[in-house]
């Protein structure tokens, strides 16, 4: 007795196949940011480092003086942001100070 599967059958066949197997990885690294970057309270210097609890560690110092900042490509500045506890919204949601304008996570880093 031949199988009669209707175009839309198939359709729906190859739609679920495809969202099965679009979750499968290699084992690589996770997803989402590396590295976000800070603004150290004492120093003042920018530093790249892994997502950490408020207010971060300073790897070159060991202290935790690191506060969290996003990139205004309008002024080409980066703002330091509130801490988690003050925002717990998600942090792109924050608005450049000067321009109101959406603020991002990645930018040009500058040397100090």
């Amino acid at each position: 007795m031949p199988i009669n599967i209707s175009l839309r059958g198939r359709y729906a066949a190859l739609v679920a196949t495809a969202l099965l197997t679009s979750g499968c990885t290699d084992g690589g690294e996770p997803v989402g940011p590396q590295q976000v970057a800070y603004r150290c309270t004492e120093t003042q210097e920018f530093v790249l480092a892994a997502p950490q609890p408020h207010p971060a560690v300073n790897p070159k110092t060991g202290r935790s003086t690191l506060m969290r900042t996003l990139y205004c490509p309008e002024c080409e500045k980066w703002h330091v942001v509130p801490p988690p506890e003050v925002y717990n919204g998600h942090p792109v949601g924050f608005l450049c100070p000067l321009h109101q304008s959406a603020m991002q996570e990645t930018g040009p880093l500058p040397d100090s």
